[in-house]
Formats: C-alpha cells, structure tokens, sequence
C-alpha cells in the first residue's frame, strides 16, 4: 500500500466515476483500476463493485475510503509541520463528537474571521481519537461529553496524556427522533416505549450510548441501524421512525430540521459536555473565541 494509492481511491470516491478520477488524477483507467486491484488484492477486501459503467463502493469500501481520508489527513499534518515552517500559517483546529452546537460556533468562528490569515480544521472524532489529537498537538482543543460511567475510562486517559477536562455545561439526555413521529406528542420517552422503533447507533465509538440507563434495554431495539458516519444520522431520523440519543441540541439552520429532542426518562445519567486542552498551556486567542461562540450557542 502506498499513499499515492490512497489518494487514487479517496479521488474515486469523490468523482463516483473511474473515468472522471482518472482524469483528475492525471492517469488512464486501466492504471487506475489497476491500482484499486491492488489494494483489493494486498487487503483481501472488495472495494467497488461494477456495474456495468457504474461503481458502487461495498461497506468494506466504504469503511477503507474513511481510513484512507485519515491517514492522508495525517500525513498533511507531517507535511505542513515538517516541511513548511518557513511558510507557516495560523492555525485553528477543534476535534470532536458530533455536536450540533460545535458545528455551529465552527462556522459562526469562520464568519466572524473571515479577514484573519487562518487555516481552519474542524475534526469530527470517536473520543479516543479526540484525546490523541489534542495531546498531540493535532487539535487545539477537543470536545466531549463523559458520564459517570465512561468517566473513570476517560479520566484516566487524560491523565496519561497531560490533558485537563474543562466542564461546560451538564444535560440530560434526550431521543433525536423526527416531527411527526409516533411519539413526538410525549413530554418525555422511556426506554421501554423505544422497543418497536429503529435504534440508530455508532458502534465505532464505545462511549456513543454510554449514557443509557441500561444498554440492554436499548439492544431489544427490533432494528439495529448502524453508523460509520455520524453525518448520515440526521437523515435518517428525519425520514423513518429510527431514533438516537444525545444532548437534546438542535440548531434550526443546520440539517436536520425535521428533528425534535424529547428528554429520555427513566435515566441518572447525566452528559457532563466539557473541554478538552493540554495542562498548563493557555488557549490561543482563536481557541478562546471558538469557546466562546460554543458557550453561547449552548
């Protein structure tokens, strides 16, 4: 494998076409596919299946294509950091889970400086890799929230890694389900009333259902829906009966305006959202301003 074949297939995946990423890239399409055979051939994995003129990625290909954007994410990190100090511009970056309210005063941040000579980078991460990134100075800082279950875990790991959690705010937690669906008359859910109803989960991130009052009661779910790519939630909640559960935050102009948040009962869990930075180095001034932008979209 090299990165070169990396970039081929992450091309492919933009275009959705061999012939127009092999015209991006430079190349001819029998060089391409080839190349693409040989990831499939070295890995023992189907990436496309082609259909006539047509190419579908395989869920395997899918999952390679979201490996293959991280490693070459992180190989343009060692570029800019090892090669281009003499031509260094400021940057702002933020890891974190998906958070409607992140999302928000990320862009909020990008208007707001539109006339300042930044890089911005906005990393949507499973927890573990929101700690890596910011201990080692990938991210500025992170955001996530911790429970008391997942805090004993996360604690320690933070420990380890010279990082402090700053709370920001506690909630409880809420169904993300869709307006008009069969319980969005309720004022509040129990886990029991959930049972007939797809459960929309993120199994690539052991701390995404950790705030449930029992897991069990949420694996009885008659569908199991599972997601590699937290973007695709909104969909889905805004168009079947499916359910998630998170902070109950829901921004108006971003998508998934057919969603509705309904507080989960039954639950002592609380979601202790919070800031991640390394110990005993302030925060850039652009990171206090994305902080900001955060507490008040919060």
């Amino acid at each position: 494998m090299t990165i070169q074949q990396l970039k081929y297939i992450v091309e492919v995946s933009k275009c959705n076409t061999i012939s127009k990423a092999a015209e991006n890239l430079y190349m001819t399409q029998p060089a391409l596919s080839k190349a693409i055979k040989s990831l499939e051939d070295e890995f023992d994995i189907v990436i496309l299946e082609r259909n006539n003129s047509k190419i579908v990625f395989t869920p395997q290909g899918l999952e390679f294509v979201t490996y293959a954007k991280q490693v070459l994410e992180r190989v343009d990190n060692m570029e800019e950091h090892f090669i281009s100090k003499e031509k260094k511009v400021n940057c702002f970056s933020v890891s974190t889970q998906h958070f409607a309210f992140a999302i928000k005063a990320f862009v909020d941040l990008v208007n707001l400086s539109s006339d300042d000579n930044f890089k911005f980078y906005f990393r949507e991460c499973l927890t573990d890799d929101i700690i890596d990134n910011v201990a080692l100075g990938q991210s500025d800082i992170g955001l996530l929230y911790m429970t008391s279950s997942s805090e004993k875990y996360i604690s320690k790991m933070l420990k380890d890694k010279k990082l402090i959690f700053t709370p920001l705010k506690q909630v409880k937690p809420h169904v993300f389900l869709r307006k008009g669906h069969p319980l969005s008359n309720c004022d509040v859910i129990y886990p029991h009333q959930l049972a007939d109803y797809p459960l929309i989960s993120f199994s690539i991130d052991s701390n995404s259902v950790s705030f449930c009052p029992d897991n069990r009661e949420f694996s009885k779910a008659k569908q199991i829906i599972t997601l590699h790519d937290r973007s695709v939630a909104p969909h889905l909640i805004s168009h079947t009966n499916g359910y998630n559960i998170g902070t109950g935050c829901i921004i108006d102009d971003m998508p998934g305006g057919n969603m509705i948040s309904i507080p989960l009962g039954d639950n002592r869990e609380i979601m202790n959202i919070g800031l991640i930075s390394l110990k005993n180095e302030p925060l850039s001034d652009m990171a206090k301003k994305y902080l900001k932008l955060v507490k008040n979209v919060l």
